[in-house]
């Protein structure tokens, strides 16, 4: 599976995921690695002594990144193989002072993971004395002395040292928060870039999905700007209303994509948390920034960003191509908080739908957005075929539809859980 899978990063999120759901000793066999005594040193192992090539590298680094980044396992402390992980990071990955072969996004995630651990006084940054090495040594022509040197301070000098490294490599940067993907210059770009802030599997448990579900007064914002995301034809989006409970989270910003010579209206979260995740992950709305742009009422989501893989751009390119009237997508994960919802009833005792799966939960911020979207689009004339559709993006598994590139489906049947999710919608 990791042969297969392993030159695609985003891939790393369904192994990670398998791996996390597997007892530790059947972990351990299953990366070779038996008589491992915890994840950590699991992945660590699987990481440091597979045989070494640049996307093999790439995708179990993300594997590592992703258990010792993990929020549900803060209490831990940092033994040898976690230390020893800067060490193979500086000399596996950056080499031999040639091009740099690993994504910024990867080096990013350390320096957050170093800052959170140093914050809880896990650690501090001398733990990582090998890295620390051509760091001392740069700092020694300044005349530093290494034993006064705060935390801080190294912090400094081990991001400088990073990311000096990537200044002549930009293609390979990726923005440390949403607001920064604004300044990519096509629409399909910043629904990439954005993608990269899905929050991420398995990263809540019940406090903290609770403190990323909307309040009352959100919700209602939330519905507010929604509805006045699709009256917009300002050509600049002035009269789209963002309601004040939204505002420290939200922005509507004004999007020339500069390749079609077209503005779009963007309503997007602005705020990350330190695991590069949306703080909320309710989603991203796009609107043509003028209703001469909307050939037809064309509404276009898609639910599964990372799960169903690439089926936000894919949504995203139907949508400038074909001057639709609104492009929906999720911001999380669909087993971000891996709870059963209670919406609907599994067609087997095997079959699970998280509470954060917007095809299956009608309390998420996307499930909302889109009753809005049909809200007004019956207020406007209703959904004639000719004229008007909602079009949800899925992907399926090689496995699953081995025969097919794509197909057409006509929504939801007449099972069981069909008929409950009908009945909660209504």
């Amino acid at each position: 599976m990791v042969k297969t899978f392993c030159d695609s990063s985003v891939m790393a999120n369904h192994m990670f995921h398998c791996f996390q759901n597997l007892p530790v000793d059947v972990a351990a066999f299953a990366t070779g690695w038996i008589g491992a005594y915890s994840r950590d040193s699991i992945y660590y192992h699987f990481f440091k002594n597979s045989a070494w090539d640049l996307d093999l590298g790439k995708f179990l680094a993300e594997l590592f990144l992703r258990q010792i980044n993990s929020p549900a396992h803060k209490d831990r402390t940092v033994g040898d193989a976690l230390k020893s992980f800067w060490h193979l990071a500086v000399l596996d990955f950056v080499g031999d002072g040639q091009a740099p072969q690993l994504h910024l996004e990867f080096l990013q995630q350390i320096i957050a993971t170093i800052r959170c651990y140093c914050a809880d006084d896990r650690i501090t940054l001398f733990d990582m004395n090998p890295l620390m090495i051509p760091i001392l040594s740069w700092c020694s022509i300044y005349v530093c002395d290494s034993a006064m040197l705060s935390v801080n301070v190294m912090l400094v000098l081990l991001v400088v040292y990073w990311m000096g490294l990537y200044l002549n490599n930009p293609a390979s940067v990726q923005e440390s928060s949403p607001k920064d993907c604004l300044a990519r210059n096509t629409l399909n770009d910043l629904i990439d870039c954005l993608d990269a802030f899905s929050v991420s599997p398995d990263f809540y448990d019940a406090s903290s999905y609770a403190a990323a579900q909307p309040t009352d007064e959100e919700n209602s914002a939330w519905t507010s700007v929604i509805y006045s995301m699709l009256n917009a034809n300002a050509n600049d989006c002035a009269d789209i209303t963002l309601p004040s409970a939204l505002e420290h989270i939200y922005a509507v910003t004004t999007f020339p994509d500069v390749d079609i010579n077209r503005t779009f209206c963007v309503l997007s979260e602005t705020t990350a948390s330190v695991y590069s995740n949306y703080t909320k992950g309710w989603g991203l709305m796009v609107v043509p920034a003028s209703a001469r742009d909307i050939s037809r009422h064309i509404h276009l989501s898609a639910p599964h960003p990372q799960a169903d893989i690439n089926t936000p751009q894919q949504a995203g390119a139907i949508f400038t191509l074909s001057g639709a009237h609104s492009l929906l997508i999720s911001g999380r994960f669909r087993s971000a908080y891996a709870v059963q919802t209670d919406c609907i009833i599994p067609v087997g005792a095997k079959k699970v739908f998280y509470k954060t799966d917007p095809a299956h939960d009608v309390r998420e911020p996307f499930s909302v957005a889109n009753l809005v979207i049909r809200e007004w689009q019956n207020a406007h004339g209703g959904c004639p075929s000719e004229t008007c559709a909602y079009v949800q993006f899925h992907g399926k598994a090689a496995s699953s539809c081995a025969a097919d590139t794509m197909f057409i489906s006509s929504g939801l049947g007449n099972s069981d859980s069909s008929l409950s999710c009908k009945n909660n919608l209504s």
